[in-house]
């Protein structure tokens, strides 16, 4: 049976939990997943796109011309698809279907395939609980912010924020580099030889945007850690708290899906949530 590591809030481990076989020790099949993905797209996707052919155009009941006599070609209606302002011919419509079946026991197995497969590679976070006493997105955000080095690693960052996650420079590292960037980006060219060349200076100031930008793409990868919390049970406090949070996502244990897990790299839960997930896919 796997185990995993017991959180507090306080980011401090007291304990672990075992989980069961028959839900997080499924082998992954990407088939399976992949078949369910597809259905499940589909099923969100809505028909807006709607032409109107000649029968659904207004007007165009009277015959513009005599069939003979007049030297003009044949027409019956002005709204032909031959006419400017006519019907469209062979366009989109409001009656195709997309809706695909996804079977229960293939949509269940998917489910578990996704939740076995975040075990397995240590992106499950529980918690002994996961509790608020207000509505604050500032209170999720620095719950995160405790766990930073489960989710990112030692070292990694010492600051989340709600908008962009990790926040880089809050270290004392990272913040006397920013400060050096700063001097070096405030620095002038040197005129003459008195501290190098020109093109000394140019490549210098070139090398650093390099670095920049390469510092800027590991941001942006971190920032793609997205979270979802997965609660036991209904808390308003909770769920409106992290309403506002773009790279965490919260719903009830009973609705977890495969969209949702495979759109979030981590999952945050707590021991009773466990519970209930295993409680719903062992009946």
């Amino acid at each position: 049976m796997p185990k995993v590591t017991v959180y507090n809030q306080e980011g401090v481990i007291v304990g672990s939990q075992e989980l069961s076989d028959e839900v997080f020790g499924i082998k992954p099949k990407v088939e399976v997943v992949h078949q369910v993905v597809v259905g499940m797209m589909a099923n969100k996707r809505q028909v807006l796109a709607h032409t109107k052919d000649r029968g659904e155009v207004r007007g165009g009941g009277k015959k513009p011309w005599r069939q003979k006599g007049t030297g003009r070609a044949r027409h019956g209606s002005i709204r032909s698809p031959l006419w400017v302002g006519g019907g469209v011919t062979f366009g989109p419509t409001k009656e195709r279907n997309f809706k695909k079946r996804i079977n229960k026991k293939m949509r269940r197995k998917a489910i578990l395939m996704c939740l076995s497969d975040r075990v397995n590679d240590d992106k499950l976070v529980l918690l002994d609980k996961i509790k608020l006493d207000e509505i604050k997105t500032r209170r999720v955000v620095e719950l995160v912010d405790k766990l930073r080095k489960v989710f990112y690693g030692e070292g990694e960052v010492n600051k989340v924020s709600a908008k962009g996650r990790p926040a880089p420079g809050w270290n004392k590292v990272n913040k006397e580099k920013e400060v050096q960037k700063q001097e070096t980006r405030n620095k002038k060219l040197p005129l003459g030889r008195a501290f190098g060349s020109e093109a000394q200076a140019r490549r210098e100031l070139e090398a650093e945007r390099e670095t920049k930008e390469s510092n800027e793409k590991k941001t942006t990868k971190e920032k793609s850690k997205k979270i979802l919390m997965l609660i036991d049970k209904k808390d308003e406090k909770i769920q409106r708290s992290c309403r506002n949070i773009p790279w965490l996502s919260c719903i009830r244990a009973q609705d977890v899906n495969v969209l949702e897990v495979l759109s979030n790299e981590y999952i945050l839960t707590s021991v009773n949530g466990v519970k209930k997930i295993e409680e719903i896919f062992t009946k």
